[in-house]
């Protein structure tokens, strides 16, 4: 099997090198391809970088001259197809990365997920600044919400392709981030740290210094084999961390080994990868704990920046149900979206209960409701905006209270009651007493004020060290955020 040998070629023509790795994704593979291609990347020519695709024996095998590729523009990318393919990539892994001709190379385990539009010129500007750097980015769903969560309520590959038929993508690919929710691994890692980055860049000798990808992980679908070489990289005492700021990996719904099935599933296989883990490693898997503190580069776009405030107000823990967030009450449901075409009367009476819950903070029943619209209302994209948004408060899909889950089954009842009256009971002062409002309403404006405080302090830190690039408008954001107070 390959592992990791030194490259034979004396010269670097390259800068870099991107490693894809593909299985079975034939719908996924040419949208993935062409947003890594020159026609979509920014900032960056085909002369400085080469793509390698690893298929991991796909049936049928990865073929660039089918129709699917039409739109990719020259030179296609380099195909490698694995003589006696594996269940875990992690071998095909290592194949394309000891066939990479650049100085860094990038590698991204699912070939499913489509790329932001300066992923490679970012990584790239970030590597340069920092040859020891390993530089990561954090993952999102397509679909406004955890893909399995999604797939429960409906979402399949027919609605996935209309979704990005909504915004133009291929024009400007940050609009991936409108239709869009953070995955498990990275969910507001931006400040609450994060396990894993489906498109990790190192320099050559860092791939060499970290052995590639460990063998030894042979489960279907690598099990921890991605999670370990990202834990194993960021605590690394030579090397530092750079997040990127505004770049990321949009997964595709597929089927993924992990991403993809349902929570009793995903708990099955969680107790074997573990097991697995633990056999390999010696000790349990815990969340990497960086040996530097991680630097930022870039920018945040301005469509993700309402999720970058809810990130450092906090995570579910943070904002129990019946919490308010006040920062966030008057940007999550902007008229733009919501009022974008005209409302019949029960989306009105819905808007007005969803407006109500946000206020009085039921982050999960929300996710709950936008879960159950997307059933009812497939086509009505202004809940899930909601959604991406809320979702991390409501990870597992349960955890109501008795009120708010009376309260769902009543809209549950309404809705298949095809809406014909106004919406029975709209989010009412019963499920919480003005005390615990006020109480809940203090606590949670004291944590954003200290929170956000906190974070201005630890930037203006980074700001004067200068290893921080950021720009003035993020940084007006992040000032107006300090002047939270009670109303």
């Amino acid at each position: 099997m390959p592992t990791i040998a030194e490259n034979q070629n004396t010269k670097l023509p390259l800068q870099l090198s991107v490693v894809v790795i593909a299985y079975n994704i034939s719908r996924e593979l040419p949208r993935t391809l062409y947003t890594l291609s020159e026609k979509f990347q920014r900032e960056i020519h085909s002369d400085d970088y080469e793509i390698i695709v690893v298929d991991n024996g796909s049936k049928p095998a990865v073929d660039l001259s089918d129709d699917a590729y039409k739109l990719l523009p020259h030179p296609l990318p380099r195909i490698i197809h694995v003589q006696n393919p594996s269940a875990s990539p992690a071998a095909a892994l290592n194949l394309g990365i000891a066939a990479a001709q650049g100085q860094y190379i990038g590698v991204m385990i699912d070939g499913a997920r489509m790329c932001s539009p300066g992923l490679l010129s970012q990584a790239l500007a970030a590597l340069h600044a920092r040859p020891d750097a390993v530089v990561c980015t954090l993952g999102w769903y397509l679909g406004y919400d955890y893909q399995r969560l999604a797939i429960k309520y409906g979402y399949d590959q027919a609605q996935e392709d209309a979704l990005l038929d909504t915004v133009d993508w291929a024009e400007d690919g940050y609009q991936l981030f409108d239709i869009s929710a953070m995955d498990e691994s990275t969910v507001d890692g931006w400040h609450q740290g994060f396990s894993e980055s489906n498109a990790i860049f190192m320099h050559q000798s860092s791939w060499q210094a970290l052995g590639g990808f460990d063998l030894s992980f042979d489960l279907p679908g690598g099990g921890l084999v991605n999670l370990d070489l990202c834990r194993r990289s960021l605590e690394d005492l030579q090397m530092q961390c750079i997040l990127l700021l505004g770049e990321a990996t949009f997964h595709q719904v597929h089927g993924g080994a992990a991403t993809n099935i349902s929570a009793q599933q995903l708990h099955i296989q969680w107790q074997r990868w573990s097991e697995q883990y633990m056999q390999i490693r010696g000790q349990p898997w815990v969340d990497p704990v960086p040996h530097h503190p991680i630097l930022y580069w870039g920018r945040v776009p301005d469509n993700i920046k309402t999720i970058f405030l809810r990130s450092i107000l906090g995570s579910s823990k943070a904002y129990p149900s019946g919490t308010p967030s006040p920062a966030l009450i008057d940007c999550a449901m902007p008229d733009h979206i919501w009022c974008a075409t005209p409302l019949s009367a029960a989306q009105m009476h819905l808007y007005h209960a969803l407006k109500h819950a946000l206020q009085a903070g039921l982050h999960g029943w929300l996710a709950k409701s936008c879960r159950l619209l997307r059933k009812h209302y497939p086509q009505w994209y202004a809940p899930q905006h909601l959604l991406r948004l809320v979702a991390p408060w409501s990870l597992q899909d349960d955890g109501l209270n008795q009120a708010e889950t009376t309260l769902l089954n009543t809209m549950q009842t309404w809705l298949e009651s095809n809406c014909a009256e106004p919406f029975p009971c709209l989010i009412s002062q019963e499920l919480l007493s003005p005390a615990e409002k006020e109480k809940n309403l203090n606590l949670a404006l004291g944590k954003a004020n200290e929170q956000l405080v906190q974070k201005a302090a630890q930037i203006d830190g980074l700001l004067e060290s200068r290893s921080w690039r950021i720009t003035a408008p993020l940084r007006r954001f992040l000032d107006r955020g300090k002047g939270i107070k009670k109303p």
